[in-house]
């Protein structure tokens, strides 16, 4: 006759497990494996990397997660539309205020998730959610245009402890230095504007009182500025800042 043991003796039993954090990784089919190539750009350094399928999604997860970097195009589909649902359904739990409300953050996740190649559909708050969620700092480049924009949008709020992915603006590359470049952040901002580059940099708010003490902290001039330029431009001063501090991002 089988005997039942004590759940106290079980939960002892299971306190002792060497493994008992461990987890298993997703079971992906060998068949459904497939690395990506990862072509050089020629100029400044950088590589890039095809996003397939071209969405923001695709293009964090591609970065972040080796399973779905190494799984063909068809089988991503189907992760991509899982991961969007997991996404949403976070976003209920962990994205709280007036700043994201429930169906439009649903809405964005979709969109930046399973929209392909269509950037002017992707909405703001889609970003925001994709960058608060997957923990990362997204720098979008449109090179025809030569403009720069960010999300988070407000960069003076970003930590070198995040990892920060440079994404082509329609999500068909992922572009990173190469393997010995290390990437001053702030530097290669100032080039980027020096070379006519338009950067969506913070608007620094205040009274035109705190805005021109917050100039002068940071050495940059107040002189004969209205306040809606001065906004700018301590924006600007405080985002470099923050950036000088941090060590170069080592990929």
């Amino acid at each position: 006759m089988a005997s039942t043991l004590p759940w106290s003796i079980l939960h002892a039993s299971v306190g002792k497990n060497p493994y008992k954090s461990a987890c298993l990784t997703n079971y992906v089919p060998p068949n459904q494996l497939a690395q990506v190539p990862v072509e050089q750009i020629e100029s400044n350094g950088w590589n890039k990397q095809h996003v397939v399928p071209a969405t923001p999604l695709s293009a964090v997860l591609l970065y972040q997660d080796c399973i779905y970097n190494a799984t063909i195009e068809s089988a991503r589909r189907a992760m991509l539309r899982d991961e969007t649902t997991d996404l949403q359904e976070k976003a209920i739990l962990l994205l709280k205020g007036r700043g994201w409300p429930v169906r439009k953050t649903a809405e964005g996740i979709a969109a930046i998730g399973l929209e392909e190649g269509r950037a002017s559909i992707w909405p703001a708050i889609g970003w925001r959610a994709l960058a608060a969620l997957r923990e990362c700092q997204l720098v979008l480049l449109n090179e025809e245009k030569k403009t720069i924009e960010f999300y988070p949008e407000d960069i003076r709020t970003w930590s070198s402890q995040v990892e920060t992915i440079f994404l082509e603006y329609e999500c068909r590359y992922i572009w990173t230095p190469r393997q010995e470049s290390k990437l001053q952040i702030n530097t290669w901002l100032s080039e980027k504007e020096r070379a006519g580059w338009s950067i969506g940099w913070p608007i620094a708010e205040g009274t035109l009182v705190e805005l021109r003490a917050a100039s002068e902290k940071l050495n940059e001039s107040a002189a004969g500025k209205r306040k809606e330029t001065l906004q700018k431009s301590v924006g600007r001063a405080q985002a470099i800042h923050q950036f000088v501090s941090w060590p170069g991002i080592q990929y």
